[in-house]
């Protein structure tokens, strides 16, 4: 119908991204204490080392903030993706589930070679942006964290989707 997007009128749509926009600074200084923006829409285009034939990661981060170390000298760097959700957020199995995780898994990896940032020093998140939420309550942090596991099972079903593709399996 006209007006209306998924389910809802427009100005409903509206009225979400107003109170998304009061709310996400707050929200930023809350989470991330002094942040700074790294970058936004920052593109990767790198090789993947783990293919023997040339072949390129490509994607797009949302967003990259430089925090100071709460102990010691230095900086983390977060690499942010924004998400949508409902006013209840995520279930705990999405937010645990290897096929959502491996985006910014695969980010890091390839952010890390990028900028020759030990990895040690990224830190990965979803932000997700709640429809419907009361203000206040509209931003919420969802880690993910990368360890050495995490990176190789991440890098696993890269090679694992690569391999299929190039077998015509897709």
């Amino acid at each position: 119908q006209p007006g209306w997007y998924k389910h809802q009128p427009v100005n409903i749509w509206e009225s979400w991204a107003k109170n998304t926009w009061g709310d996400l600074l707050a929200f930023l200084d809350k989470e991330f204490p002094d942040w700074e923006c790294f970058n936004a829409e920052e593109s990767l285009y790198e090789n993947i080392p783990e293919i023997e034939k040339p072949l390129m990661f490509k994607g797009f981060i949302d967003a990259v903030l430089k925090v100071p170390k709460k102990r010691g000298k230095g900086h983390v760097y977060w690499i942010i993706d924004w998400k949508t959700a409902g006013p209840r957020g995520w279930s705990r199995d999405k937010k645990q589930d290897l096929g959502m995780t491996a985006q910014l898994i695969l980010y890091k990896y390839f952010w890390s070679m990028k900028h020759n940032i030990p990895l040690k020093d990224i830190r990965c998140g979803f932000v997700l942006l709640k429809r419907g939420s009361k203000p206040g309550k509209i931003c919420s942090l969802v880690p993910v964290s990368v360890g050495d596991k995490t990176m190789q099972r991440g890098k696993k079903l890269m090679t694992s989707m690569i391999a299929g593709v190039r077998k015509g399996f897709y």
